[in-house]
């Protein structure tokens, strides 16, 4: 995985229709900094984290990742709110298909990283939900980022699975060093995991 990057954030302005979602925000998150963006629905979160990935471009302003616009920048390691893996494709399959050139081993040992030895050859169907999201952990990992964005990775499961999957994600940032936005809207798991939170009202 490449080593963090810095990620500069400057927008001037934000709408969604008539209706101002960001105006004037500045941001610097240096190279490996673990950031948490934390507030309540709509206020915004995940269309930053969009902003920073280059999947929004519809704003005012300047992002720069690694002193590159998002387009030009290389692919950040992206984990959704939902695991969103390609149902007809295995385990294996899904980390190669955001990155054709990562072998069979590489993507195989992604997967022991995160528990899932074993299943190498499982569908997204025969999986559980919390095998899913280690699956789409490792997918974010198959770019080797050196920026990773998790949008709400705790969302929609129990506390027990949270535990879990917030170990690994610790693992996965004191192994790798990359620079992670976290969005989250539980203060408790923001905090595990980050070295600075920042509120957005």
């Amino acid at each position: 995985m490449a080593s963090g990057v810095p990620v500069r954030i400057d927008i001037a302005d934000k709408h969604f229709g008539a209706t101002p979602l960001f105006e004037d925000l500045k941001l610097e998150i240096p190279a490996g900094e673990v950031l948490a963006l934390i507030g309540p629905s709509g206020v915004g979160k995940s269309t930053l984290l969009r902003m920073v990935a280059g999947i929004d471009t519809d704003f005012t302003g300047t992002v720069e990742v690694d002193g590159k616009s998002p387009e030009k920048a290389p692919l950040p390691g992206f984990v959704f709110q939902d695991p969103r893996l390609l149902p007809w494709e295995t385990a294996t399959g899904n980390l190669r298909v955001v990155n054709p050139e990562l072998s069979v081993e590489e993507a195989h040992k992604l997967l022991r990283e995160m528990g899932l030895e074993g299943y190498e050859d499982a569908l997204p169907g025969e999986l559980s939900g919390g095998m899913q999201r280690r699956v789409a952990l490792a997918r974010s990992l198959a770019v080797a980022p050196g920026l990773l964005i998790l949008d709400e990775p705790f969302v929609s499961i129990d506390r027990k699975l949270v535990r879990e999957l917030s170990a690994l994600i610790g693992e996965v940032i004191e192994s790798y060093g990359p620079t992670v936005i976290l969005v989250s809207h539980e203060p408790e798991d923001a905090a595990r995991l980050a070295d600075r939170v920042i509120l957005l009202d």
